[in-house]
């Protein structure tokens, strides 16, 4: 997809209810852009720009019956809160779901994945999920499902980008008007544990639907000093 083709049709949002998701869709309205959400429940009503969809990414083909989008954000998660233990979690979770992308969207469809900051590569050689510190090695299984779900993007004849959120995602207010800051890996630990607001990471999934890059991998953080890491 060229930039800016198709910039007015829907984009499907996996994952539309969750708090990631829900600001990708208030950020897609707020541009004058459809929306179609898919999830599990049943949401409240969005306005007219929102169609829902009630769905379930291990079988995804009925929710998308009837069209073929050239634009996905995939923002699901497999749980609404960290578990006590993953024990049994699917570590192929988001393998499946790029799967089923690859097979139901057209050739080259946009796909902005919104990973976990534990996937960040760092200057030290390692990620985000290497340093206890910074991420609880009891959720390694889920940073795991995240990466090798990257690296099937990376690998399908999609247009994919990977958007990793900044560890300080929440700390900031929600209704920032900031403009977000994407930066490459490796990353700095400072960079990686910097603020950024849900607000902010939604504007930058949305900038990313209309930028064609494939095999791409951005952190996104707010402007500003990063916060300060202990030690």
């Amino acid at each position: 997809m060229t930039e800016h083709e198709d910039a007015r049709e829907p984009v499907v949002v996996l994952g539309g209810t969750g708090r990631v998701g829900a600001a990708v869709v208030d950020e897609l309205t707020r541009r004058g852009r459809q929306a179609v959400v898919v999830s599990r429940g049943r949401p409240p009503s969005r306005g007219p720009l929102v169609e829902h969809r009630t769905g379930d990414v291990h079988d995804l083909a009925p929710a998308l019956a009837g069209t073929r989008p050239r634009a996905v954000v995939l923002a699901v998660t497999p749980f609404t809160a960290p578990p006590a233990d993953l024990d049994g979690f699917d570590g192929d979770f988001y393998v499946r779901v790029v799967d089923q992308l690859a097979s139901l969207l057209p050739l080259g469809a946009r796909v902005v994945h919104v990973g976990v900051t534990a996937i960040a590569r760092l200057d030290d050689g390692g990620a985000v999920a290497d340093h206890e510190d910074l991420f609880p090695a009891s959720l390694r299984p889920f940073s795991d499902a995240h990466a090798r779900g990257a690296e099937a993007l990376r690998e399908a004849p999609l247009d994919g980008t990977v958007l990793i959120p900044a560890a300080g995602l929440g700390m900031q207010d929600a209704t920032s008007d900031a403009h977000p800051v994407l930066l490459p890996e490796p990353l700095t630990i400072a960079d990686a544990t910097a603020p950024v607001d849900h607000a902010v990471l939604a504007r930058a999934v949305v900038d990313q639907l209309d930028v064609a890059g494939s095999d791409q991998r951005w952190l996104v953080r707010a402007p500003g000093l990063p916060l300060q890491v202990s030690d």
